[in-house]
């Protein structure tokens, strides 16, 4: 118990050190990255939309058709046997429910509501992000959001102890054109001490025709605080880095919950 103590003190100092580092990053981010996104709006080759090329002979031929449907029934199989290790590892079969927080005093505050669902060999998550700014440059209080769908998420590796899952989906800008890009994630979660503690790491990456709108990385510790029959509460401590449009850079500390319910 006194070493966990002391792990979490460590902990604790070194978020300290990090905020205080941070404190001293640029203003008006949130600004330029709203200029960004409009200087980046005339180039549409990588966003959704019902236009653009494709193939001209308009169906399948029979041997992707044939690739396809083996390509399904492997996944089918592999779905089955995987959720038949449910008694064995819980989260398998799961609901996890995340209110996170991210601050970098006296610049950027986020807030980080997100919901994923968990079900055998599939996974699809949702995350509201929303950046708040306050523009020490007399810009006052500026604010931008993005929602992040991983519509479809592959947990390739589900064990006891580590969970590795890629997925792809969209992150749609809520302001300016509103634009929509592809997003791919790959994520790791872990956990020890029949799940008492654990942590993970996630990089994110959404992608245009002519430019990367964002790249982050995330990565949290956890420590169990509530366990009620099958639902389990952890308190979280990590770090968040975003890159917008390869330009302007925003990190802070990130904190919250998570309940699991499995």
């Amino acid at each position: 118990m006194k070493t966990l103590t002391r792990r979490w003190k460590s902990i604790a100092w070194m978020a300290v050190v990090f905020v205080f580092f941070a404190s001293n990053a640029a203003q008006a981010q949130v600004g330029a990255i709203k200029g960004a996104s409009r200087s980046n709006s005339g180039g549409s080759s990588g966003r959704s939309s019902s236009g653009g090329g494709g193939r001209s002979d308009g169906g399948f031929s029979g041997g992707e058709a044939f690739f396809f449907f083996e390509a399904a029934r492997g996944i089918a199989v592999w779905q089955n046997h995987r959720l038949h290790r449910r008694p064995d590892v819980p989260s398998i079969v799961s609901l996890e429910v995340m209110p996170q927080v991210a601050l970098q005093p006296p610049a950027n505050y986020w807030l980080l509501p997100r919901v994923r669902a968990n079900w055998g060999l599939i996974s699809t998550d949702f995350r509201y992000n929303f950046l708040i700014e306050n523009d020490q440059l007399g810009g006052g209080l500026q604010s931008l959001g993005t929602y992040d769908w991983q519509a479809f998420q592959m947990n390739v590796v589900t064990t006891k102890p580590v969970t590795v899952r890629g997925g792809m989906g969209f992150m749609a800008e809520n302001f300016g054109e509103r634009a929509m890009f592809f997003e791919a994630t790959l994520a790791t979660d872990l956990r020890f001490q029949e799940g008492k503690i654990g942590g993970g790491a996630e990089y994110r990456v959404a992608k245009d025709g002519t430019a990367t709108p964002r790249r982050e990385f995330n990565a949290r510790v956890e420590y169990r605080v509530l366990q009620w029959r099958r639902l389990n509460g952890y308190a979280t401590l990590g770090g968040l880095f975003q890159r917008y449009y390869d330009v302007v850079d925003v990190w802070g500390v990130q904190t919250g919950l998570i309940f699991r319910l499995q």
